[in-house]
């Protein structure tokens, strides 16, 4: 005796597909409560999730009603989905094209927002359920090849059962996979949810829909898989590599800061101690001769970069002259001090402030451009001369690349202004003219 159609036990497939269509109705209702019990609050308009909510919840549940009753041989159902085809297809034109069709400012009216609030909805969410409803009315089709027509509704599904399912893994572990496709973060585990029990609704659709012509294994079963694994993969791959790419970035920004601070440690440790020696000078009795110079050049051995030490009187002429190669030796220095406004412009501040400073980027002849240190020696509140020294910008900034290694890592090139004074590769600019300007 026949058992009554109710009666039968149902396959593994059905029931497969009965729990999918309730995990979209449950999911879906709860969202749906959520959003509305957020809107119904004092608190309505204030929550930038519910208009999201309600979007997600109605759509699930929309989807979840239609596979049930599609489940359930009523395959007029398949028209329900044309209210979300079309709420997801005004939604997906309105961000993508930054035009409002009123769609999005009816989910903010529905929630208690305001009218000038942002009506745009994840383009990711109202694709999946775009794409879920519009492959639920190719059922309805009928020149369109049953054959055909299952593996076209489960590939549907598939890109975004691996996105769905990396939206929720990286919230889960706190690494941002998808986070950039234009999903705001605060609304990724509703997008992944969404996807994530779209696609499966969908991929159950076309299995039964190929399982009531055929009850063996549908022949395109591996092709939907192959699509999840490779989508997932492009997505993990071009995550990490974006990772990585913002990891060199903050390296590089690191060594920046880095760099950046010892130059003007360095810039300080050079004005303090032109500043301590011109005081000790200036203290003293004692006559300015080749023995305090040399005292003074050995003092300043480990600072980098220094070309010449020159002291001058008040009118601002040469009394003494040495170069970091000759030990304190006194050698000329051809520098007309006055000619120069770089120069004149930092002697006439020190002589006025008596306290030592700093130029801006001059030409030093063989060793390309640099800057120069001024410190006055002052008797009685007034500069009596000054303590000058040039500091070559080719050795100050190599001993600090140097110093921190970043040749091995690092490309370096360092502007002052808009002039290019520096450059790894060529260990600096070293010629007098070599100044981009």
């Amino acid at each position: 005796m026949a058992l009554p159609k109710l009666l039968m036990p149902s396959p593994l497939s059905q029931r497969l597909s009965l729990l999918v269509a309730l995990s979209h109705l449950v999911l879906g209702g709860f969202i749906l409560y959520s959003g509305l019990s957020a809107g119904s609050a004092e608190v309505a308009g204030q929550d930038a999730l519910v208009p999201l909510k309600l979007y997600a919840g109605a759509g699930i549940l929309f989807l979840g009603i239609t596979f049930l009753l599609i489940e359930l041989e009523q395959r007029w159902a398949a028209w329900l989905a044309t209210l979300p085809a079309l709420t997801s297809l005004a939604l997906l034109l309105e961000a993508t094209m930054a035009r409002s069709f009123g769609v999005g400012h009816l989910l903010h009216t529905l929630a208690g927002g305001g009218a000038n609030a942002d009506a745009r909805m994840p383009v990711l969410l109202s694709s999946a359920l775009l794409a879920g409803s519009v492959a639920i009315l190719t059922t309805l089709y009928a020149r369109f090849s049953e054959k055909l027509r299952s593996p076209v509704i489960a590939l549907i599904g598939s890109p975004f059962q691996a996105i769905g399912f990396a939206i929720l893994l990286g919230a889960a572990t706190q690494i941002s996979l998808v986070y950039d496709w234009k999903t705001p973060v605060v609304t990724v585990v509703i997008t992944g949810a969404t996807l994530l029990v779209t696609s499966s609704g969908l991929g159950m659709l076309a299995w039964r829909d190929s399982h009531r012509a055929n009850p063996a294994a549908p022949v395109w079963v591996p092709l939907p898989v192959v699509v999840v694994a490779v989508t997932f993969t492009l997505i993990i791959a071009t995550s990490f590599r974006s990772r990585e790419a913002e990891f060199y970035r903050s390296s590089a920004q690191n060594q920046i800061n880095l760099v950046a601070s010892t130059i003007n440690a360095d810039l300080e440790r050079i004005i303090n101690e032109f500043g301590r020696s011109a005081r000790r000078w200036s203290e003293s009795n004692e006559p300015i001769d080749a023995n305090r110079v040399r005292e003074l050049v050995s003092q300043m051995e480990d600072i980098p970069g220094r070309h010449t030490l020159v002291v001058l009187d008040a009118s601002r002429k040469t009394l003494f002259g040495a170069t970091s190669e000759n030990n304190g030796k006194r050698v000329d220095v051809p520098i007309n001090h006055d000619l120069d406004p770089a120069r004149s412009e930092i002697l006439d501040e020190s002589g006025r402030t008596l306290e030592p400073g700093l130029t801006g980027t001059l030409l030093l002849g063989e060793p390309g451009p640099g800057f120069a240190v001024y410190a006055p020696l002052v008797r009685d509140g007034t500069a009596t001369g000054y303590l000058s020294g040039d500091f070559s910008y080719r050795a100050f900034f190599s001993a600090i690349e140097r110093r921190l290694k970043l040749s091995g890592t690092h490309h370096s090139t360092i502007l002052v202004g808009n002039e290019r004074v520096f450059d790894g590769d060529n260990g600096a600019l070293g010629r007098a003219d070599a100044v981009e300007r």
